[in-house]
C-alpha cells in the first residue's frame, strides 16, 4: 500500500507540473530576444515583414496578441506566420497593403499570449518594439533597352540603366534586404547564351548578367517574374528555345546566382510554347506558371515552393498534369480559391476551380485586358485595358465570392487642365508602403502615370494637383518616353 501511495503522489506531482501554467509553478517560458527591424532602427525605404525572435522554438498561439501601429497611419492589420527552418521566430506582415506604411514610425506591441513553446507555455513578458520606415523608393519604368528610375514626387528621372545588349526588358522587380536594394530585370532574350536575367543597384551605370541553365537560349515575350514570400529567392519563367519548353529558374537574391532550374513537363512543348505570367497561390505554397502552348490553348502549371518540384493535378493520368486552358493563356490572378485567367485578345476571363473546371466570366467594357491586379484584401480584381473608349480604361470584378460582377472604371488623364486622351493602360502595380497603386498610361503624345487609392471596398483616382481643373496625372514622357512596364518594389525583408 505504501508503494501505491508513493506512486499516487508522484503522479499527482507530475500532473501538477504539466498543468502549472498560470498556477504559480516554476515554468520554462519563451523569452523575446531579438527583432528585425531592431528597436530604434531607421530604415531608408519600405518594409515587407517584421521578425520577432524568441530564445526557444515557439508556435503562434494568438495572432491578435501582436498589434502594429503607425504613428500617423494608425492601426495596421497584419498576419502572423512562421517559416520552415526558423522555429524560434514569427513573421508579421500587413494584410491590406503591400508593405508597412512608409515615412512613418511603426510600433509593435506583443502580449504574452502571442506564442507558446513546446510545453504549451506562453511567453514570459509582453514587450514593445518601435522603429522608423523611410520614404518611397523611386518608381521603376521599363523602356526599350532601358530601366529608368523616376522620383515618386517630382516624376523626374533619377537615372537610367541600359540592359545588356540593349535587349528589351519584359519585367522589373526590386528587393531590399535590410539596406541593400537590388533591381532585377527579366529580358526578352539571353543574347543566344541564356543570360536572360540581369540586376543592378540604384546608382549603377550598368547591369550584371546572371548565368542561367540553358543549352541554347531563354526567351520571354511577356513578363513572368516574382519574389518568394521571404525575399530570399527570385523566380522567373522563360521559353527554353532548345527544348521548346517552359523553364522556371530560381535565383538567390543575396548572391545573384542561380539556385535551381526546372523544366516544366506539365506544359506541352512546341513552337508556340511560351510563359505569359507567374504568380503565387493564395496560401503562398505554390508557384503557378501560366503558359500558352498553341494559338488557343494553354496550361496552368504548379510548382511546390519548398521542394521546387512540379505538383501533379491529376494523379490518374500518366505524367505530371496541370490545368488545361481551352481558350489560351493570358495574365491571371489567384483569388477566392480560383484562378482567373484572361482570354488573350479579350476582356473575358476563364475561371478555374481547384479541380480545373472552367467557367467563363464575361467582360462588359470595351477593350482588351493588358494587366490585372488583385487588391491586397482580395476584394477587387482590377483590369487595365487597351483600345478602350472615352475614359473607361478599367474593368473591375467586385464580388468577393465569385468576381462575376463587372463594372467600368474611369481613367482621367488631365495634365495642366487638358484631357490628353489616353487609350491604353500598359501596366498596374502596387506602391510599397501605401494603399495606392499606379497605372502607366499611353497616349499619342507620350507616357502618363495615374495613381489610385484603395480604401476597403472603395477604389478612386488621386488628383495630383487639386488646384487645377480636372483630375491630374503625371506626365513622364520626358523622364521615360517609351515606358511600357512599371516595376514591382518589395519592401525590406529580414536579413
Amino acid at each position: 500500500m505504501a508503494w501505491n501511495g508513493t506512486l499516487r503522489i508522484a503522479l499527482l506531482l507530475a500532473l501538477g507540473l504539466l498543468c502549472s501554467c498560470g498556477l504559480g509553478g516554476e515554468q520554462n517560458r519563451p523569452t523575446f530576444v531579438d527583432s528585425y527591424p531592431a528597436e530604434g532602427q531607421a530604415l531608408t525605404g519600405p518594409l515587407q515583414e517584421i521578425r520577432l525572435t524568441y530564445d526557444e522554438a515557439v508556435t503562434v498561439l494568438n495572432p491578435a496578441d501582436v498589434r502594429v501601429f503607425a504613428r500617423f497611419g494608425g492601426f495596421v492589420q497584419t498576419t502572423v506566420t512562421q517559416r520552415v527552418g526558423d522555429p524560434n521566430s514569427v513573421y508579421v506582415r500587413p494584410t491590406t497593403q503591400p508593405t508597412f506604411p512608409v515615412d512613418d514610425d511603426v510600433i509593435v506591441q506583443v502580449a504574452e499570449g502571442a506564442v507558446q513553446n513546446g510545453l504549451r507555455h506562453y511567453a514570459a513578458d509582453q514587450f514593445e518594439v518601435s522603429f522608423s520606415v523611410g520614404v518611397e523608393t523611386p518608381l521603376l519604368l521599363g523602356e526599350p533597352g532601358l530601366v529608368t528610375l523616376v522620383d515618386p514626387f517630382s516624376f523626374a528621372s533619377v537615372g537610367s540603366v541600359p540592359t545588356p545588349g540593349s535587349v528589351d526588358p519584359v519585367a522589373v522587380v526590386s528587393t531590399i534586404r535590410d539596406t541593400d536594394q537590388r533591381v532585377w530585370v527579366q529580358l526578352a532574350d539571353g543574347g543566344g547564351i541564356g543570360e536572360s536575367l540581369a540586376w543592378f543597384t540604384p546608382g549603377d551605370v550598368a547591369m550584371v548578367d546572371i548565368d542561367l541553365t540553358a543549352v541554347a537560349d531563354l526567351t520571354a515575350s511577356t513578363g513572368a517574374m516574382t519574389v518568394g514570400p521571404d525575399g530570399r529567392f527570385l523566380y522567373a519563367a522563360f521559353r527554353d528555345t532548345d527544348a521548346g519548353s517552359v523553364r522556371l529558374v530560381k535565383v538567390d537574391t543575396a548572391t545573384a546566382l542561380e539556385a535551381a532550374s526546372l523544366e516544366l513537363t506539365a506544359v506541352p512543348t512546341g513552337a508556340s510554347t511560351d510563359p505569359v505570367d507567374l504568380q503565387w497561390s493564395e496560401d503562398g505554397t505554390q508557384l503557378i506558371v501560366c503558359a500558352q502552348s498553341g494559338a488557343t490553348t494553354g496550361t496552368l502549371a504548379f510548382v511546390d515552393h519548398v521542394t521546387f518540384t512540379e505538383v501533379d493535378k491529376n494523379a490518374g493520368v500518366l505524367g505530371i498534369q496541370g490545368f488545361a486552358l481551352p481558350n489560351g493563356a493570358g495574365p491571371f490572378v489567384a483569388a477566392s480559391n480560383r484562378f482567373w485567367v484572361n482570354r488573350p485578345g479579350s476582356n473575358d476571363l476563364d475561371v478555374l476551380s481547384n479541380t480545373g473546371t472552367v467557367t467563363p466570366s464575361t467582360g462588359t467594357v470595351t477593350g482588351t485586358i493588358t494587366s490585372m491586379f488583385l487588391t491586397p484584401d482580395g476584394e477587387f480584381i482590377v483590369e487595365g485595358l487597351s483600345g478602350y473608349t472615352g475614359n473607361l480604361g478599367f474593368q473591375t470584378r467586385k464580388a468577393p465570392s465569385d468576381f462575376t460582377s463587372t463594372e467600368a472604371g474611369e481613367v482621367l488623364d488631365d495634365v495642366g487642365g487638358a484631357d490628353l486622351g489616353s487609350d491604353i493602360v500598359f501596366d498596374l502595380k502596387p506602391l510599397p508602403g501605401t494603399s495606392r497603386f499606379v497605372a502607366l498610361l499611353g497616349t499619342a503624345g507620350g507616357r502618363l502615370l495615374a495613381f489610385y487609392d484603395y480604401a476597403p471596398h472603395v477604389l478612386f483616382q488621386v488628383d495630383l494637383d487639386g488646384g487645377t481643373a480636372g483630375v491630374q496625372v503625371a506626365d513622364v514622357d520626358a523622364a521615360a518616353p517609351g515606358a511600357y512596364i512599371v516595376g514591382r518594389t518589395y519592401g525590406a525583408f529580414a536579413p
